[in-house]
């Protein structure tokens, strides 16, 4: 009987991991993972973070939006305490569902978007 190298089984296991680590990643990511968006006056506070705002200033544009002379734009993937976000990016993702927290979906995911000829 041979005896197998201990190069064969290192080689065997570190498959193994790889192969456990692709499947857990596959089952646990979401299919179309969700972005929280946070409608924030577009002039950060001292502290950096953004004060929130209702969904309606923002409606669904991924641009500033002025109303009444203030600015006001989403935070994607903030953390928020209810009245300021902090963290997250002003850049809108691709690819993904984004809600803001009072559930309004503002973009769902998947590629492309809103179609339109340049006529």
């Amino acid at each position: 009987m041979r005896r197998k190298s201990s190069r064969s089984i290192v080689l065997g296991a570190a498959f193994t991991v790889t192969a456990a680590a692709i499947l857990i990643a596959v089952v646990t990511y979401p299919d179309d993972p969700e972005v929280v968006a946070d409608c924030v006056e577009a002039t950060p506070q001292p502290d950096g973070s953004h004060l929130v705002v209702p969904d309606s200033y923002c409606g669904s544009s991924s641009t500033v939006v002025v109303v009444n002379g203030s600015s006001y734009q989403y935070v994607y993937g903030a953390t928020s305490s209810g009245r300021y976000a902090r963290g997250g990016t002003l850049v809108r993702p691709t690819g993904v569902t984004i809600t803001t927290r009072s559930g309004t979906t503002v973009v769902r995911g998947g590629f492309g978007g809103r179609g339109g000829s340049g006529s």
